[in-house]
């Protein structure tokens, strides 16, 4: 699972302030997917540290659509 954002939706009605809103929501997507994996019986890792452009490309991402976190699920 890639997990994007549009930073400026948020940042277009919160001002710069939006930015931190948006990765502290991510945190909370993340966790519940994790959670819900485990619940599963499945494995789940939360990985911050990738190749922007390579996961923008891979997912087909727009320009102004940020790669946050990959969440590789499986057993």
């Amino acid at each position: 699972m890639v997990v994007t954002a549009f930073d400026a939706r948020t940042t277009g009605k919160y001002g710069a302030r939006g930015t931190r809103y948006v990765h502290m929501e991510v945190g909370h997507a993340a966790q519940n997917v994790c959670l819900q994996a485990i619940a599963l019986g499945l494995q789940t890792a939360v990985i911050g540290a990738f190749r922007d452009t390579e996961i923008k490309a891979i997912a087909n991402l727009p320009a102004d659509e940020q790669p946050l976190y990959f969440i590789p699920i499986g057993r």
